[in-house]
C-alpha cells in the first residue's frame, strides 16, 4: 500500500483522539476489526509515514493507563514500526526511549520482530529500563 499523505496532516489533538478511541475500544473488549479506530490503525500501519506512526505511538503511550495498555501499544503499533528496517526507526527508538520513560517501559513488552541491527538497539534501550513490563498473564 502506498504512503497516504493525509496521515501527515493530522495534528496532536487528532493523534490523541485516535489513540484514546483505540485504547478505549480495546479496554471494552471490542474486536478491533469491528471498530473505526481499530480499522484506522491497520490503515495507519501500512499507509502512514514512520513519522506519522511515531506521532500515534507517542499519543498512545501518553494515554496508557496501566501495564495492559502498555503491552497493547507494544504488541501493536510499536512492533509494527519496529519491523521497518533502517536507521530512521532505530535512531528514533533510542532517542524516544531515552527521553520518554513510559515509551521505554512499553518497549520492553515487544517481541523480537525487528531485524538484527534494529533489534540490537531495541534490546540496548530495554536493558536500561529499571522496571520492565512483566510478561502478560493469561
Amino acid at each position: 500500500m502506498p504512503i497516504d499523505p493525509r496521515w501527515s496532516e493530522l495534528g496532536g489533538s487528532d493523534w490523541l483522539a485516535l489513540a484514546r478511541a483505540w485504547l478505549e475500544e480495546w479496554r471494552r473488549g471490542v474486536p478491533l476489526e469491528d471498530t473505526e479506530a481499530g480499522r484506522s490503525l491497520v490503515l495507519m500501519n501500512f499507509a502512514a509515514t514512520p513519522d506519522a506512526q511515531w506521532e500515534f505511538i507517542g499519543a498512545a503511550v501518553s494515554l496508557a493507563a496501566d501495564d495492559e495498555d502498555r503491552r497493547h501499544v507494544a504488541a501493536g503499533p510499536i512492533e509494527h514500526l519496529l519491523g521497518t528496517p533502517g536507521p530512521l526507526v532505530s535512531d528514533r527508538v533510542e532517542r524516544f526511549a531515552a527521553e520518554e520513560p513510559r515509551f521505554a517501559r512499553a518497549l520492553t513488552g515487544t517481541w523480537p520482530v525487528a531485524d538484527g541491527g534494529v533489534r540490537a538497539r531495541v534490546e540496548e534501550a530495554c536493558a536500561r529500563v529499571r522496571d520492565p513490563l512483566a510478561p502478560a498473564s493469561g
